[in-house]
């Protein structure tokens, strides 16, 4: 983008010939954005000469060249008639047209017919800027600030970096009364248009002015000329006061033909599928629903912040003006330059979030140019303003919070006056201060604290801020919880051979209705990325389950996964999960599988009692072969069987499953080891072989030889059988430990204890073999 630093200065109480331009190209490089190149620029007045036209035959034009005091004829060109000036090129004794390169332009073609007189076609190269320096900004490094899109924005900064005085808007403005209102308003007397957004979304304001009389002329001179040095093609004057206010503020208008617009209602909304356009550079597009338009009944007009349509576009006959200003929605015009692959003036500031309420202000802008190029024209007495006004947007901020985050010690004075000069209102109170942000940096560009520091940073210059390493405190912290994760997932991945999954955070709702059960206590997300995966998981099973199903081809599966889980209750909980699944399509043994599970509980030194339930609270749990896990009393998870009527909806076959509490693995103190000096005197090993109901489980039968007598000192379980003609009932093999510390205990004395535990379990039920 181009930047002029004479328009710049308009906006400035001072001459730019005053400025030293590379120490402020430095000085904005270090503290704004990023300026590509500086061009310094002449007119070749010696070459340029403006005529007055006074014939146009059918091949050439004959026009009078009041400082070469004679007449020159030129070739023919369509866009100019008699009495206007032209301006004109002269290589020795040949005469061209001037270009948009000879006025330092990167646009190509004639330069256009424009408005003068005799006086001025005399001494014109003594009053119009014959120099200026163009500054080329670099388009990505302004992308967040929107308000650097115009002159004044560019102006407001400078003077800030110069410490200049900025000038006042009220110079600048025609200040007319608005007639608000939020998504409509309808047609009057003195407005014969009425206007509608159809899309709040897409359009959030939309203003407009109808002028009911109007004289067009060609373009002004020195507007023509300021135009075409930051590469806007000069046309009308109309047409170029729109462009020089979009330049000037950054809000692009439109001008449409009124008497065009033959519905006489106004309109901002989608198009529909299929719907022809034809746009003022003479494309026809075909518009989609996602396209936004401006259409006047329901047809479209505009492309909206992108380029008008030809069927209203003003002209120099044109008599009546619709005039409209808006704010659309800076993705919505992003994507539509690109589906249509067109790029304007206007849609690059549209995707950059202009300030919502400097649309008014364009058309105000827009007005007072008219009075100032003395502009016949009759308009309605207000301004139409559509959408919901911006509220301000304030941020308090304590003075330690921005020493604190710069790094150094700021004056009061520095903050207030740098806020203040570049828009900022701030109010103190004590060492806090309340800043309220300008409408044109809160669209997109300061939003929280932080903002406001690097605002003050960046005037006060990172090169003044104290050279030191930032300094933090560190604290020690126990690694042992990452260390003791690694080493579950590795027991489980070598010791149990097991294959770890990552299955997504949400219940696979299909699964869920091919298992049909639906959890009770999940946590809904308001926005779902797909209606397939809504609520977090309040368990890891079913998403092992889905892995079984994806691999159902082989024999044998073993898996585990390491995850979170959430539930719903009166607060929203999440914790860490540790589950797995043990498949087999033939038979998987529970004591097989518990087994393996208990290496992992070894390895863990942690103390598992395996408690039986006769009623699981999840249907996949297997009545009467799934048992709660518990140390010190405190339940940590379940363990069982799958029941297969369950299983079968996804695979057959037969499983072992758990799933673990991961927090209090991680969390568990293991018991604290003391040495115990084993007794000098031998032990003695006798077996029990009986035949116990199955209402007794191992525990029940491993308490009961303990509480016999103290001098056994270990229990095993060394063999299981049963038999279907058993019923009820299994047979199971102790191994008992006997030993005493005081002294070598006898055959007879093993035999008492062997007789003692006998005794014992017989009043339990249980048949010594």
């Amino acid at each position: 983008m181009k930047i002029s630093i004479r328009w710049v200065f308009d906006h400035i109480d001072a001459h730019w010939d005053s400025i030293d331009i590379p120490s402020l190209v430095t000085t904005f490089n270090e503290k704004t954005a990023e300026i590509e190149q500086v061009e310094s620029i002449t007119l070749p007045t010696d070459s340029l000469f403006i005529v007055k036209i006074e014939q146009v035959e059918s091949e050439n034009i004959i026009g009078h060249c009041f400082e070469l005091q004679k007449k020159i004829s030129m070739p023919m060109r369509t866009d100019i008639c008699i009495e206007s000036y032209c301006l004109i090129k002269k290589d020795e004794n040949n005469y061209s047209w001037a270009t948009l390169h000879d006025v330092a332009s990167d646009k190509d073609g004639l330069f256009p017919a424009f408005t003068c007189d005799d006086a001025l076609a005399i001494n014109w190269k003594q009053q119009v800027e014959c120099s200026d320096v163009i500054i080329h900004i670099d388009n990505k490094s302004i992308t967040h600030r929107p308000d650097l899109w115009g002159h004044r924005g560019f102006a407001r900064e400078i003077a800030a970096l110069l410490h200049m005085p900025f000038k006042d808007e009220s110079s600048f403005f025609m200040h007319m009364p608005v007639q608000e209102s939020v998504t409509e308003i309808h047609a009057t007397q003195e407005n014969p248009f009425s206007i509608a957004i159809q899309d709040t979304q897409l359009c959030n304001r939309f203003a407009g002015l109808y002028i009911s009389h109007i004289t067009n002329k060609p373009s002004s001179l020195w507007m023509a000329l300021r135009l075409a040095r930051v590469d806007v093609k000069p046309i009308d004057c109309i047409i170029d006061i729109t462009n020089y206010v979009m330049c000037d503020m950054s809000q692009p208008l439109h001008a449409f033909d009124a008497d065009m617009l033959t519905a006489k209602n106004i309109q901002a909304q989608r198009a529909h599928n299929g719907q022809k356009m034809t746009l003022l550079d003479g494309r026809t597009i075909d518009l989609t629903e996602h396209d936004l338009v401006i259409s006047d009944g329901n047809e479209p007009v505009a492309l909206a912040g992108i380029m008008g349509g030809k069927k209203c576009a003003v002209h120099m006959n044109t008599q009546r003006v619709f005039l409209e200003a808006a704010q659309f929605d800076a993705t919505a015009i992003r994507t539509t330059a690109l589906r249509h692959k067109i790029r304007t003036e206007a849609s690059a500031r549209f995707e950059k979030t202009l300030d919502k309420s400097q649309n008014v202000l364009g058309i105000m802008r827009f007005m007072q140019m008219l009075v100032n190029e003395s502009i016949s024209y009759t308009a309605a007495s207000s301004i139409i303003s559509l959408g919901l006004v911006q509220k301000p947007l304030i941020v308090t901020i304590a003075h330690t919070y921005i020493e604190e985050r710069i790094g150094t010690q700021i004056p009061q004075s520095f903050i207030i006056n740098i806020l203040s000069n570049i828009g900022f209102d701030v109010k103190t109170i004590d060492t806090m201060y309340e800043i309220t942000v300008p409408s044109f940096r809160a669209s997109k560009d300061i939003r929280i604290k932080e903002d406001i520091v690097e605002e003050i940073a960046r005037f006060y210059g990172y090169d003044s801020l104290p050279d030191c390493l930032p300094s933090k405190e560190t604290k020690t912290h126990s690694l042992e919880q990452v260390y003791r994760l690694r080493s579950i997932k590795q027991i489980c991945a070598y010791s149990m051979v097991m294959r770890e999954v990552y299955n997504y955070a949400f219940f696979d709702e299909s699964l869920l209705l091919q298992l049909n059960w639906q959890p009770i206590d999940a946590v809904a997300v308001k926005n779902p990325v797909s209606e397939n995966y809504r609520r977090l998981v309040t368990t890891l099973i079913p998403g092992l389950m889905k892995s079984l199903q994806v691999n159902n081809t082989l024999e044998s599966m073993r898996f585990f996964e390491w995850g979170r889980s959430w539930v719903q209750s009166d607060t929203m909980s999440e914790q860490a999960t540790l589950a797995g699944i043990l498949f087999d399509k033939k038979e998987i043994d529970f004591y097989t599988a518990k087994a393996a599970l208990e290496q992992l509980f070894t390895f863990l030194e942690m103390r598992v009692e395996w408690q039986k339930i006769d009623n699981p609270d999840h249907p996949w749990w297997m009545p009467y072969q799934t048992a709660q896990l518990l140390v010190n009393n405190v339940v940590i998870g379940t363990a069982g069987k799958m029941n297969p009527s369950f299983l079968h909806q996804i695979v057959e076959g037969d499983a072992f499953c758990f799933e673990l509490k991961g927090d209090d693995l991680l969390s568990y103190i293991r018991p604290q080891l003391r040495y115990e000096s084993p007794s000098k005197y031998p032990a003695i090993e006798r077996d029990m072989s009986m035949l116990i109901p199955l209402r007794l489980t191992v525990r029940h039968i491993i308490l009961a030889i303990k509480s016999v007598d103290p001098r056994i000192s270990g229990i095993q379980l060394i063999d299981m059988f049963e038999k279907q003609e058993w019923i009820d009932q299994r047979s199971l093999t102790f191994r008992f430990i006997i030993q005493a510390q005081d002294r070598t205990l006898t055959k007879d004395d093993a035999e008492e204890i062997w007789q003692k535990v006998a005794t014992t379990v017989r009043a339990l039920g249980v048949t010594v073999r």
